[in-house]
């Protein structure tokens, strides 16, 4: 057999069927506290004022649109330019500035990066003498800024620090350290006039940047503790984000007729920065997610909200080293039938950047009197259950291991895997026959032809795994349509549909 022919026989064979089996950096930040994050350099005393008046998180969230809208230099473009280019420096310091018990951020070297960006150049002397009063260790540090805006020099600015006693780095106001004329190699230098270091804090050099963080906190890195504000932006506020994300919404049901959904929310892998370091461990340590659904239409006795929380996600379990593009975090959890308004959020520790998820979900009802189907589903990866595997947990249905596609379409020669799963109707004693057939057309308007006889599976119950190697399927468009009926004629239906390219 050869082309098509050796497909068929793959994926029309009966399919296998797996068995069933503290410290400072870490300190506690929410919403009421938004206004002591790195944002009071920017925020003025009245400012401050105005928000510790505020008595709810509405009212915040509100103040802190106002807040950004005032201070956005193009509000005819979809982004406020001067948000995330704040953001990104503040991810910055504290990526760079880490070696302080004190988060990156609250260093005199954070603000300064953060008000004025990264130094055009760099001196630096661990032995020099700065005459620094109450100061035993020697240092000093010097960034150079070359035509600051708001600078009293346009064409040449210096800002020192010198090394405390805690080998920390700290803003100097003498006069002689910040001279464009010091020489720190000579030891008899000269300088010239005084800086003015408070003004150059006190104004802002806007420029360009994207998004490295959607959360207006202080700890920037440490997302557990600020799940309360995650959880108030996931609900009141759109964030536009730094990294590319997706989601794919698997609805279950079980043998025992509940509706679960398992919610797999995906980012860019090259969105990364750093690169993530291709370990499973690192994934889980590095990504977390929050989650909620709204209904859509009648809420015909629905909660208002459901919330997926960051303690629900797990990381994916068996990352691909190469050739897939996306990292994924997934949570199963009840949801009743119905039409959803998702608002997501996936969040890097490291790198500080985010990706905002927002689609609709649906969950078909339960029918009591029919076979009851999951999926079918495309996947990346499935595995048979382990021996002590849970029946349905983050990328685990029925205990086997699956592992979602983000994608429809394929390329030719690309593998992938098929999961179906199959349960008789609440109370019922006989099993279903599974039917499937596959079909194919030019493009997604049709007409669909079949390729080959339908196939049956007289034992039509528990799940179903196929895994198709690539190069075997020519381009076009494909659906499987799949049917699982009782003795008596009653009957389900499921089809799904994906491209070769």
């Amino acid at each position: 057999m050869t082309g098509p022919a050796i497909l068929l026989a793959l994926l029309l064979a009966a399919p296998s069927a797996p068995a069933a089996r503290g410290t400072d950096k870490q300190q506690p930040t929410s919403l009421r506290q938004w206004h002591k994050g790195p944002v009071r350099y920017l925020m003025n005393r009245s400012e401050v004022r105005l928000f510790r008046r505020l008595k709810d998180a509405p009212s915040r969230l509100a103040f802190i649109r106002r807040f950004w809208d005032r201070r956005d230099p193009n509000p005819r473009t979809p982004v406020n330019e001067a948000r995330l280019a704040f953001w990104t420096r503040v991810a910055e310091a504290n990526r760079k500035f880490d070696d302080t018990p004190l988060p990156g951020w609250k260093t005199d070297r954070g603000k300064i990066y953060i008000l004025l960006g990264p130094p055009d150049d760099t001196e630096q002397r661990l032995d020099y003498d700065t005459g620094e009063r109450n100061i035993t260790n020697r240092g000093l540090l010097r960034w150079h800024y070359q035509g600051l805006r708001h600078a009293a020099n346009r064409t040449r600015t210096v800002i020192a620090f010198v090394r405390d006693d805690d080998n920390d780095w700290r803003l100097t106001r003498n006069p002689r350290l910040n001279s464009i004329f010091l020489d720190i190699n000579n030891a008899s230098p000269t300088w010239g006039m005084p800086k003015e270091i408070e003004r150059l804090v006190r104004e802002v050099p806007w420029g360009g940047g994207t998004l490295a963080t959607a959360m207006d906190l202080g700890r920037l890195q440490e997302v557990p503790s600020e799940a309360d504000l995650l959880r108030a932006v996931v609900k009141a506020e759109e964030f536009v984000g730094s990294y590319a994300g997706t989601f794919v919404a698997t609805p279950i049901v079980t043998p025992d007729g509940d509706s679960l959904l398992a919610l797999t929310l995906a980012v860019a892998r090259s969105d990364l920065a750093p690169a993530w370091d291709g370990t499973a461990m690192g994934l889980a340590a590095r990504l977390a997610a929050t989650a909620e659904l709204r209904p859509l239409g009648e809420p015909d006795g629905r909660p208002a909200s459901i919330e997926f929380s960051e303690e629900a996600f797990g990381a994916e379990p068996a990352p691909a080293a190469e050739g897939d593009p996306w990292l994924r975090l997934q949570a199963v959890k009840v949801v009743p039938p119905g039409r959803w308004k998702l608002s997501a959020l996936v969040f890097d520790r490291q790198g500080g950047g985010a990706a905002p998820i927002y689609g609709e979900v649906i969950v078909p009802p339960v029918r009591p009197d029919v076979p009851r189907f999951t999926g079918p589903l495309l996947a990346r990866l499935i595995e048979d259950p382990a021996e002590d595997g849970i029946d349905y947990a983050p990328f685990r249905i029925h205990g086997s291991l699956v592992v979602p596609r983000l994608e429809t379409e394929l390329r030719t020669d690309e593998p992938f895997a098929l999961f179906v799963e199959v349960t008789p109707p609440a109370g019922g004693s006989s099993l279903p026959l599974l039917e499937w057939q596959l079909e194919r057309a030019d493009d997604d308007q049709g007409p669909y032809q079949p390729l080959g006889s339908p196939k049956q599976d007289p034992r039509g119950i528990g799940p179903r795994a196929w895994r198709l190697p690539g190069g075997k399927l020519s381009p076009g468009h494909y659906r499987i349509r799949f049917a699982a009926s009782l003795a008596d004629g009653r009957r389900v239906e499921r089809v799904i549909t994906f491209a070769i390219r």
